[in-house]
């Protein structure tokens, strides 16, 4: 997907820009007893997070080597995959999700851009 997504719309060169994903992970084995059990919690317990990838993984590549350009791909949500496993709870998850959502918003700030 996101390969796709990057050779419809490519990237300036030398962009700093990612591609974003939400993730939604099942969040009941983090609850304590007796909540954590099937039938002791009403409803879902969902934990939302975001997985970033970098444009910069296929800048310049002009689809004569996917294979390798998909492997980077795969290196790269491995990383952030392990990261979201390290988050010691998951309100833990909230603040790095709404930085992630914003950074976009406060670089274009820095960078003299008005913005809404």
């Amino acid at each position: 997907m996101t390969l796709l997504t990057l050779r419809d719309n490519p990237p300036a060169s030398g962009s700093t820009a990612n591609v974003g994903y939400y993730s939604i992970t099942n969040g009941r084995s983090r609850l304590a007893a007796p909540y954590s059990a099937r039938n002791n919690y009403p409803g879902y317990c969902l934990a939302a997070g975001t997985i970033q990838v970098p444009v910069s993984v296929v800048e310049g590549k002009d689809g004569t080597d996917d294979a390798r350009v998909l492997r980077k791909i795969m290196e790269k949500l491995r990383e952030e995959y392990a990261h979201a496993k390290t988050l010691p709870a998951l309100l833990a998850a909230a603040p790095q999700l709404v930085y992630t959502l914003m950074a976009p918003i406060d670089q274009a700030r820095q960078s003299g851009i008005e913005v809404a």
